[in-house]
């Protein structure tokens, strides 16, 4: 069994203070949940209203496949217009 996590630091630039946040945050969430059933959760900067960590995992019993979700995950938050992702990160275990 693989396991990968992908960390991705997100710079919200229209965003205003925490209602704002939540309805870029939330929609991006739970289209990656959706999308490709991983589990997704904003791990860092709460208290930013431009900032914003999130942290998508996945489990497969192949490395391939699990790189695969994790890069389309990626690709889809950095087409995003409401979003820039400034860092991001993708470890298997």
């Amino acid at each position: 069994m693989i396991t990968g996590v992908l960390v991705m630091d997100l710079f919200l630039p229209e965003s205003q203070p925490s209602k704002s946040k939540r309805s870029i945050i939330r929609p991006l969430m739970e289209g990656i949940r959706g999308k490709w059933n991983t589990s997704v959760a904003e791990t860092g900067f709460q208290d930013s209203w431009q900032r914003a960590r999130i942290c998508v995992a996945t489990v497969s019993g192949r490395e391939t496949m699990v790189r695969e979700t994790l890069d389309a995950v990626l690709r889809h938050a950095r087409e995003r217009s409401d979003l820039h992702v400034t860092e991001s990160s993708l470890e298997t275990y």
